[in-house]
């Protein structure tokens, strides 16, 4: 919250937020964004030309450093302008917000980097437009990409 970007690098103000809530299942083994598991992955639709603030709502009892690929966003606080980053750390019980203009198109990962979370759940994505048909070669976890060849998709 000490850190304040130059005024050449704010982000334009947000047209909307969302609050994405990172949790962890009753198993312990299991890391959620807003309840799903990256098997049915949170998808945080944007418009070309957007910018949106996530609220992270960490109600886990660990640390994340969540990480969008594509993009960078800007930390938020009682009106300042925060650095830009494309990984923040939000440690237990913590909200932050970050802004995220959407100026690059395309279906983009968003998830904790720490790889055993992402891996058990903690993974979705920030899409521009229509979110793209599902093709179960796709699916994280899933088992068809080995039928390829086979005339079964």
């Amino acid at each position: 919250q000490d850190l304040n970007a130059r005024p050449a690098d704010h982000l334009p103000l947000p047209t909307r937020a969302v609050a994405v809530t990172l949790g962890m299942r009753e198993s312990g083994n299991e890391w959620t964004l807003n309840d799903r598991l990256a098997s049915d992955p949170l998808r945080l639709r944007v418009e070309p030309g957007e910018t949106l603030r996530i609220v992270l709502d960490n109600q886990s009892p660990m640390w994340h450093p969540m990480h969008l690929h594509g993009h960078t966003f800007q930390l938020r606080a009682r009106k300042r302008y925060g650095p830009r980053k494309d990984t923040v750390n939000i440690k237990p019980r913590e909200r932050l917000h970050i802004d995220v203009h959407a100026g690059n198109p395309g279906e983009w990962m968003f998830h904790c980097h720490n790889l055993y979370h992402q891996e058990q759940g903690m993974m979705g994505a920030i899409g521009y437009g229509q979110a793209p048909p599902l093709r179960p070669d796709m699916i994280h976890g899933g088992h068809s990409a080995g039928k390829k060849g086979r005339g079964r998709h």
